[in-house]
């Protein structure tokens, strides 16, 4: 209530009307989950918190709203930043379980298709409300975003991204998320080319895991799966890979099959079909197919991606331990024993070397390394001789 005390104040208004609004506004609550866009919008005209001779309209996208302002008699972004604040506390107190995310837009009269989009979080008002931050401090966090009508889709995009960042940064994840699915309306071209936009949406899954939100959490790698990236880049490798191993772990085959693939694709789009990287994403895709049963196809997939690793490094190497396990896998699976077991010990002979190289890349810890010898003697039985080994290959 201090900083709405001194931002009021700072807006000029006499005493009484600055009181009367606060203890107007400070009643507007709402035991309801969702109140209706008329009921907040009648609020608004009687809490007297817009200037006046403007107008305003409510665009709302499920749980996510958007207040439009027009007439508005400043471009000064600290007082629509003020205003903002009063209008999305207004807002929020009103329809306290209902809104998840609010953005206030403030369009220029003077420049037909320009307008800024001010972020007010909830844990803005929360800060505003305990007196917790000062007022050009919270202020001064506030996002935001302008638009001109001569912006294109780029610059369009970055201005959402970078917004989207920064609440991400502030851990105002529902209020991210909404930029960055804005970043992708404005340019999604432009997000689909940019690993950045992916590299912010993982990380956002991951915020959401943390607080235990898991059916956030799912909702954000949905729209990775609905969108998935065109360009190769070490962000965009390492947010379909996360994706990857979401869905696995999941069971989702059918969806982990499609980030594998994504990660093939972009191999290929990029040229670099013969690098490391390339072989242990292929062999991702080929631990799917077996797991669906196409061991055929696996054991294809895993082959290609052995002659690439063994080309790169040759064939004792650590890094190609799982890809020996999984020929092993679909050739057991085949009914093919005498192969399974070649390739289960070449696999052992690989984890062994993994186990104790000091390269940090193909490293396994002790612990590791014993899980995995475990789960290697059970499927190769205690009474399989002669050990192979890459002398008598």
């Amino acid at each position: 209530m201090r900083i709405f005390g001194a931002v009021m104040k700072k807006r000029s208004r006499n005493f009484t009307h600055y009181f009367a609004m606060l203890l107007l506004i400070a009643t507007i609550q709402s035991a309801d989950a969702v109140v209706s866009d008329v009921t907040i919008s009648k609020k608004l005209s009687t809490a007297n918190v817009l200037p006046k001779n403007t107008s305003h309209r409510l665009v709302r996208n499920g749980r996510d709203l958007r207040l439009e302002i027009s007439h508005y008699p400043t471009v000064d972004p600290r007082t629509q930043k003020i205003d903002a604040l009063l209008l999305a506390r207004t807002i929020l107190h009103a329809d306290p379980g209902g809104i998840d995310s609010l953005i206030t837009r403030f369009y220029v009269d003077s420049a037909p298709g320009t307008y800024h989009d001010v972020l007010v979080s909830n844990r803005d008002i929360v800060g505003a409300d305990a007196g917790i931050v000062s007022t050009d401090q919270l202020l001064n966090g506030i996002e935001v975003v302008t638009i001109r009508s001569s912006d294109g889709a780029e610059q369009r995009f970055n201005g959402y991204w970078q917004a989207g960042n920064q609440a991400l940064r502030k851990e105002d994840f529902r209020e991210s998320e909404n930029l960055f699915a804005l970043a992708f309306k404005e340019g999604p071209e432009t997000a689909r080319s940019d690993g950045r936009y992916y590299a912010g949406l993982v990380q956002l899954a991951h915020g959401y895991s943390g607080r235990e939100d898991t059916d956030d959490e799912q909702r954000v790698y949905a729209s990775i799966m609905n969108a998935l990236p065109t360009a190769s880049s070490p962000e965009a490798l390492r947010a379909v890979r996360d994706v990857y191993d979401y869905y696995l772990k999941k069971n989702d085959l059918s969806n982990a099959v499609r980030a594998a693939g994504t990660l093939v694709e972009l191999h290929v789009r990029a040229g670099d079909t013969k690098t490391e990287d390339y072989a242990s994403d292929l062999k991702l895709i080929a631990e799917c197919h077996r797991r669906q049963g196409q061991s055929e196809l696996a054991r294809k997939e895993f082959e290609e991606a052995m002659n690439v690793k063994i080309a790169a490094l040759g064939d004792h190497h650590g890094g190609l331990a799982e890809i020996y396990e999984g020929l092993g896998d679909c050739y057991s699976d085949e009914k093919n024993s005498v192969k399974a077991q070649e390739y289960w010990h070449k696999a052992k002979v690989a984890y062994d070397h993994a186990a104790v190289t000091k390269d940090a890349k193909h490293h396994i810890s002790y612990e590791v390394y014993r899980a995995i010898i475990g789960r290697l003697n059970a499927k190769m039985g205690p009474k399989v001789k002669p050990r192979w080994s890459f002398d008598n290959k």
